[in-house]
Order: C-alpha cells, then sequence, then structure tokens
C-alpha cells in the first residue's frame, strides 16, 4: 500500500475501500488525467503498469499475477487486450477473495460487449474531474447530497464560497 502525503482524498475513496471488502476485481474509469492510478496506488500492493510492464505481462501473466501480493493494479488494463480479462476471470473463479486487483483505464468495460469476461465478478467505479471540495483536501468529507440522503443534517457556512457579494 502506497500512501503519497501529496495525496488529496477523494470522494471515490470511501467507494473503493468498500467494493474491495466485497468484489474480487475493481474496475476504475473515466477521463485520463482524473487520478485513477493515483487513487488505486494508495490501496494497492503491487503494481502492473502499461505499457511499460506489457512484454512480462504477455510472456505468462497468469504466473505473473499470482505472484504479487494482493490487492494488484493493473493501470492502463485496456493495453493487455481481452487476453489478460480472461487470466483474471480464471484467477477469481479459483479464488474468489475480496480486493485481489484494481483495473485502471480510460475504456468503459461495456465496450467489450456482452463476452466481458469479468461480469458477476467485478465492481466499476467511475471517475470524473477533482471537485472544488476535493482540490480544497476535503474529498474526504461527506459530499452535500450524500449527506442530505443520508438524513444527517448538511454542513453549512464559512466552507461555502458566496456566488455573490451582497
Amino acid at each position: 500500500m502506497v500512501t503519497d502525503t501529496a495525496y488529496l482524498p477523494r470522494h471515490v475513496d470511501a467507494q473503493l475501500a468498500a467494493a474491495l471488502r466485497v468484489a474480487p476485481v475493481v474496475v476504475i474509469d473515466g477521463p485520463r488525467g482524473v487520478g485513477k492510478t493515483t487513487t488505486a496506488a494508495q490501496v494497492t500492493a503491487s503494481s502492473v503498469l502499461l505499457p511499460r510492464d506489457l512484454e512480462t505481462l504477455r510472456v505468462d501473466a497468469e504466473a505473473y499475477l499470482r505472484a504479487l501480493p494482493a490487492p494488484i493494479l493493473l493501470d492502463e488494463w485496456q493495453l493487455a487486450g481481452t487476453d489478460v480479462l480472461w487470466t483474471i476471470k480464471r484467477l477469481v473463479d479459483a479464488d474468489p477473495t475480496p480486493g485481489r486487483f484494481v483495473l485502471t483505464g480510460s475504456v468503459e468495460p461495456a465496450s467489450y460487449g456482452p463476452t466481458y469476461p469479468l461480469t458477476g465478478r467485478s465492481v466499476r467505479l467511475v471517475m470524473r474531474p477533482m471537485t472544488q471540495a476535493e482540490l480544497a483536501g476535503r474529498g474526504g468529507e461527506p459530499t452535500f447530497l450524500s449527506a442530505v440522503v443520508s438524513g444527517a443534517p448538511p454542513v453549512l457556512g464559512s466552507r461555502v464560497a458566496p456566488a455573490f457579494d451582497l
């Protein structure tokens, strides 16, 4: 697990932690540059970074992935194609322990069609660009909407910038 002292907490952090407790594979997708890899690296023990590690992965993906401590970050997984997804499917079918893999990439898994091998084995999280709260270091706090939905009174006050001066 990497702990980056410059890491700004993200709203998705709690969802990622919860997903790792229940699913063997968590797929994080979203636009380029939103922090998918950085966020995943906070909770993973090993990293397979593509394209850097692509040749090593292609030699024997199953043996390579079995040898790494979990959770394993597979960054830009789409560069390895569906072959690596079928390998991950075999690994999690043999051992469905939650929190084994975090896959990041800028491709929606659904684009792989009805034969997508991780159906029923993965949880998908979508990341977006940082919010103002995340940029201010408050990404670990509940959002206004989540506070309202949970029934807790939302925090209003000095942290809310006025829309205009009176």
